[in-house]
């Protein structure tokens, strides 16, 4: 007769595994959610093509250097960009916001912001004062119609 002994399998909630990971218990979720890494029982386990590991400290250096950043969508830098940028008023500059995201086009940043606008939670206005525009708020206004905005508030409403 043959006896097996039970071996003990680590477990870790989803925070100790973010904290092993270097990463964040949301993202560590969102791999859950995406099949990256699986999750049962209080056990995560991470797969690797058809194989999947359990999360232990000795995994944790080869998982951090599989972890893949990321790209966040232009209209989550845009909201970023305004959190980090509102003044009490909530109302932001267009010539403070645009050189946050220099990288992005700004084709797809206008076209971005005018899709932000029908969302409902989003408000771009002009300058009332139109003589106090220096060159550079010119250049970064948005467009719409005829007239040029300057001023964004996210979520004033």
């Amino acid at each position: 007769m043959t006896t097996t002994t039970a071996r003990r399998i680590p477990s870790q909630s989803v925070t100790s595994a973010a904290e092993d990971l270097g990463v964040s218990a949301s993202t560590v979720r969102r791999w859950i959610t995406d099949g990256s890494l699986q999750a049962r029982a209080g056990v995560v386990a991470v797969r690797t093509g058809s194989t999947w590991t359990i999360v232990c400290p000795e995994d944790v250096a080869e998982l951090q250097a599989a972890a893949r950043p990321v790209a966040l969508s232009t209209e989550a830098r845009i909201r970023a960009a305004y959190t980090s940028l509102q003044a009490r008023s909530g109302w932001v500059s267009l010539t403070d916001l645009r050189p946050m995201l220099a990288d992005v086009p700004r084709a797809e940043m206008d076209a971005t912001l005018r899709q932000m606008l029908r969302q409902g939670d989003v408000v771009i206005v002009p300058e009332d004062n139109q003589k106090a525009l220096r060159p550079e708020d010119r250049a970064a206004a948005l467009v719409l119609g005829d007239q040029p905005k300057h001023y964004i508030a996210i979520g004033l409403r």
